[in-house]
């Protein structure tokens, strides 16, 4: 048979076959596994396909998303070995038939080629910058398209400085068909400037009085001069010095008239938070910057400033009443909400154009297709909350104490939550007085075209509070850490009351009520 015919007939039985794969019985091989990888220093992909004995002819085709790859398909004698150079990246499937001794099945081989490295950003080291012995800089690089993205330190650690001399900071990239990319930036680490000043002095007071610490432009940094701060690892800021390559910060405790060197540090950013374990409650510590300018430091600081850290709440009756203060607070302001609701709903609670047609009973016809709004104008009626009480109860600190101050915001979060379940789309028509709706209360372009009442209509909400869980008794301690724990609670609380009084402030919608809950009843006797 002519070498053009066997052409034309193996071409044939492929494409039968890959129109009609069921009929695959006994079918060639082709080496490696589904799934193979094939990346820029493999390709090209190059497969084995052997037939049903030695000289079989075998017809070959690569399709990628079902679709024949144009130039790449052609016969063979078997064994066939068959080089896929030039191949485009992406899915692909090979496929072989038997054409001579003719069989009907056909292999398979699906593979990826991807000959595309990942990318490699580099920001820092700089290319040939230098830097100080010591000083912090940290690294800054990333990697797209890749599985792996590696250098000598993390992203955000300190590269290499503890000694002078050329180094190289490279970043290796791979992704997932095993392709490489590098990027390599070279820098130098020269021998660091003289350090500033790492001593303070405190000035003596005169006549034994307190001691004035020393501040020199303290507006420059943060936080602000004299501060209390409520947390043991601030982050210290300053402005930035225009030429300066890096600073040394530098913190001291004083204690007893003393200054007491406990960080020195020498970052590149402005902003630096203090490690943990450096800092104590109840001390007070002086901080300065100091700028590298060139090759030296700046003859002062850039800024001198001093704070102190204070636990911020602790163990003592004071601080038992103000706790109990705030949770009566949010108990006061959920009661006034609740008296708000119930008094009965007014048309100035609810928001022009609020109200859609689902928000409406069966006994009001309705005419229009009007969408309603949530931006229309209300005129709430103001809150009335009681005033608290003017006597100040004398509370002392037992675990007892603590118990009921806690029990009292938890009651206060308790009853705020179920005014919000209440508010948030539990409210029916009987929350409305009668007849306060009128026309502008509906979305535009919605009528109402009939509305007979056919009884007192729904009764109102009501709020349901939540039943306390039975719980094993937990532990209550006379600690600082619980008293914190009890005042969290009474903020919680009042925030809870807060978001509610916002919220009905801005008047009431149709998303606050029960669908189908505004019955005949409410509509304005104008309007039926």
């Amino acid at each position: 048979m002519p070498v053009a015919r066997l052409r034309l007939l193996a071409a044939l039985v492929l494409a039968a076959l890959l129109v009609a794969p069921a009929l695959a019985s006994a079918a060639p091989t082709i080496s490696g596994a589904d799934g193979d990888a094939w990346n820029a220093s493999e390709t090209p992909a190059t497969y084995v396909i052997t037939g049903t004995g030695p000289g079989a002819l075998i017809a070959w085709q690569l399709d990628s998303a079902g679709t024949p790859v144009r130039g790449f398909s052609g016969t063979g004698a078997s064994p066939l070995t068959v080089t896929l150079t030039g191949a485009p990246d992406g899915a692909l499937t090979l496929g072989a038939t038997q054409a001579l001794p003719l069989s009907a099945g056909l292999a398979q081989r699906a593979f990826t080629i991807d000959t595309v490295p990942p990318s490699v950003t580099l920001t820092r080291p700089a290319a040939g910058a230098t830097y100080a012995r010591g000083e912090r800089v940290p690294a800054d690089f990333s990697c797209a398209g890749a599985t792996s993205c590696a250098g000598p330190v993390a992203p955000g650690a300190p590269i290499d400085t503890a000694t002078t001399g050329a180094r190289a900071f490279t970043v290796t990239a791979t992704d997932a068909a095993g392709n490489i990319a590098q990027q390599r930036i070279d820098y130098r680490v020269t021998a660091a400037p003289a350090p500033p000043v790492q001593t303070l002095t405190l000035p003596s007071p005169p006549g034994g009085g307190p001691v004035s610490l020393p501040v020199r432009n303290p507006s420059r940094l943060r936080p602000s001069l004299g501060i209390s701060l409520p947390f043991r690892q601030p982050v210290l800021g300053w402005t930035r010095v225009g030429t300066a390559r890096l600073y040394n910060l530098q913190v001291f405790r004083v204690r007893n008239g003393k200054a007491t060197k406990i960080l020195s540090e020498f970052p590149t950013r402005t902003l630096f938070r203090v490690p943990a374990g450096r800092l104590a409650w109840g001390e007070r510590y002086v901080w300065r910057v100091w700028p590298l300018i060139g090759n030296r430091y700046a003859p002062a600081p850039h800024g001198q400033s001093w704070f102190e850290i204070r636990k911020p709440v602790q163990l003592t009756p004071a601080q038992l009443l103000v706790n109990q203060r705030i949770s009566q607070a949010a108990i006061r302001r959920v009661a006034a909400i609740s008296d708000w609701l119930d008094a009965g709903l007014v048309a100035g609670d609810l928001r022009d154009g609020g109200l859609g047609r689902e928000d409406f009973a069966a006994d009001v016809g309705l005419t229009g297709a009007g969408t309603a709004i949530q931006n229309g104008v209300a005129t709430p009626r103001p809150l009335r909350v009681a005033r608290a009480p003017r006597t100040t109860p004398r509370l002392r600190v037992t675990v007892r104490q603590l118990r009921v101050n806690q029990r009292i915001s938890q009651a206060a979060v308790r009853r705020a939550d179920a005014l919000g379940r209440r508010i948030t789309g539990g409210l029916t028509g009987g929350d409305l007085r009668a007849g306060v709706i009128e026309a502008d209360k509906l979305a535009p372009g919605l009528l109402v075209e009939t509305a007979q009442p056919s009884g007192p209509g729904p009764p109102p909400s009501r709020t349901t509070i939540a039943a306390v869980a039975r719980r094993p008794a937990v532990r209550v301690e006379l600690s600082d850490r619980q008293i914190l724990i009890n005042q969290r609670i009474s903020q919680a609380a009042v925030r809870r009351a807060n978001r509610l009084t916002r919220h009905i402030g801005r008047g009431l919608t149709g998303t606050n009520f029960r669908d189908g809950a505004i019955a005949a009843v409410s509509i304005s006797p104008a309007l039926r």
